[in-house]
């Protein structure tokens, strides 16, 4: 669910160019100078782009991906179709920009690319990601302070870190009906990571206000909650990490939103591995969830990891919140609680 290590901090020499356009598209003063941007700079290098977008390698293809992801949100493009998009998301994404977006994605394992894992989990080192010690490869901070959507994209990474031990336990669970010990571990570890994730939720929420924003990171954060689900304890579809939404298949936690099976829609940002580990950890979670109604002790710890799951979520829920707010609701001091 995790990527292996931190992608090339440097383009092929064909692929340069898309560093300046990930930076003017930063610059642009709205969504539609973003756009114009990209409309007017994408005709020169395409033509020999496409056919090396098939040839990229696993980790050029996941640093040209990643500066593909950061444009898309810079100009508020999603690949969603347009029949499972909510009113008002982003526009249709033009095609001269779609085709290489595709044929990278096609490298990346994955159809849909929602790009923001990736901007997440492959711009940060989850280790680096807990003190800002790694800065990112794109980061939308005008200074060189990380800016609250840069915070907010770092935090992604972090939890996937935090909860990777979680994953690497999981195989434990696969034969749950007939032993029940190892469930009762995995749920008391998933109890321990979700203490873990909430303190830095709350260390990362009291900081938020004390991080300086731009215009570019507030319309990039803007557009990443685009259709996001109106309960405030979901996650925007967006910016649900893989390792978040694996301790949910690990739970059964595939939740109703608004009268719509939300819990598959943020699969789609992922790739086709991480889909098919995702329904590996569905059956999982099936089996600890029976368990759960048959054994007391399962079922006791079951529903203790739920509610902390739980809680974690409203807590990173409250912090992208607090990263889109208003501006104006969040003074930028320069010091403050990191």
């Amino acid at each position: 669910m995790l990527p292996p290590a931190l992608p090339p901090r440097h383009l092929g020499a064909a692929w340069r160019p898309l560093d300046g356009i990930v930076r003017e598209t930063m610059r642009a003063g709205s969504l539609e100078e973003a756009r114009a941007v990209v409309a007017e700079r994408w005709n020169v290098p395409l033509a020999g782009w496409i056919p090396r977008a098939f040839l990229l390698t696993g980790r050029q293809a996941d640093a040209v991906g990643m500066r593909l992801a950061a444009i898309s949100v810079n100009c508020g493009w999603t690949m969603e179709p347009a029949d499972v998009r909510e009113a008002g998301e982003a526009p249709d994404v033009p095609e001269h920009f779609a085709v290489v977006w595709r044929a990278v994605a096609n490298r990346l394992g994955t159809g849909e690319f929602g790009a923001v894992p990736l901007l997440a989990a492959g711009n940060h080192s989850p280790e680096g990601a807990a003190d800002d010690r790694w800065p990112p490869v794109v980061r939308w901070s005008a200074d060189e302070e990380l800016c609250r959507l840069d915070l907010l994209l770092a935090t992604a990474a972090r939890i996937d870190g935090l909860s990777a031990p979680i994953l690497w336990e999981s195989h434990l669970l696969a034969q749950s009906a007939l032993r029940p010990w190892p469930v009762l571990r995995a749920l008391h570890r998933i109890i321990q990571v979700q203490a873990e994730v909430q303190d830095l939720l709350a260390a990362r929420l009291a900081s938020v206000p004390y991080r300086p924003t731009s215009a570019a990171g507030q319309r990039a954060a803007l557009s990443l909650v685009a259709g996001a689900p109106l309960a405030t304890f979901d996650i925007p579809p967006r910016l649900f990490t893989p390792a978040q939404q694996a301790v949910d298949a690990l739970l059964g936690m595939l939740s109703i939103s608004g009268g719509a099976w939300f819990g598959r829609r943020p699969r789609r940002h992922l790739s086709e591995a991480q889909m098919w580990a995702l329904r590996h950890l569905d059956r999982i979670g099936d089996g600890i969830r029976t368990l759960a109604g048959r054994d007391e002790a399962v079922g006791r710890t079951f529903r203790e990891a739920l509610m902390e799951v739980r809680q974690s979520h409203i807590a990173y829920r409250r912090l992208v919140d607090a990263v889109t707010g208003p501006v104006a609701a969040l003074p930028t001091r320069s010091t403050g609680p990191g």
